[in-house]
């Protein structure tokens, strides 16, 4: 791909980054048109970018806050010739992420709330899922089922 220039905006010093633009050439090539978006950025992380090995494409994945919910992602779906919006995801505390089944796919898992550690009634076991970057975002049943967390069981005394 061409070198791309990624620019944040945001309106006020004390908001946080909600405008996403993208250029190619000194061309743009992206805009966000969501100003309820609030982009998480970190020196050298803003974003994540997952070749797509064989169409010559890529993904670039932006970490948006979510608060008080854990974060969701923005994906953009980038070629020789455009960026579009693939999708955002559902929230994901993102313990999983990348392609770990190293099947070409970039996968995100985690769990999609957070519980109290004392709160009897979170089963938050069953919150928990993979899913992989593709139309839809599927869960990924079988690393799911693989990683997702066990009950202890109790020692005997």
């Amino acid at each position: 791909m061409d070198r791309d220039s990624v620019v944040l905006i945001r309106t006020s010093p004390s908001e946080m980054y909600s405008k996403l633009q993208i250029y190619r050439n000194q061309r743009i090539k992206y805009e966000s048109n969501d100003s309820s978006l609030q982009f998480e950025c970190v020196p050298y992380g803003l974003f994540v970018e997952h070749e797509i090995a064989c169409y010559e494409s890529y993904y670039y994945i932006f970490r948006l806050l979510n608060a008080p919910d854990p974060n969701q992602f923005l994906i953009l779906y980038v070629t020789k010739d455009s960026i579009t919006q693939f999708g955002i995801t559902k929230p994901c505390t993102a313990e999983i992420f990348g392609d770990i089944d190293y099947d070409g796919k970039f996968e995100i898992g985690g769990f999609e709330t957070y519980c109290e550690a004392d709160d009897k009634a979170c089963l938050s076991k069953d919150w928990f899922s993979v899913f992989k970057i593709e139309k839809g975002f599927p869960v990924d049943r079988k690393l799911t089922d693989y990683l997702r967390p066990r009950p202890r069981s109790k020692k005997a005394k």
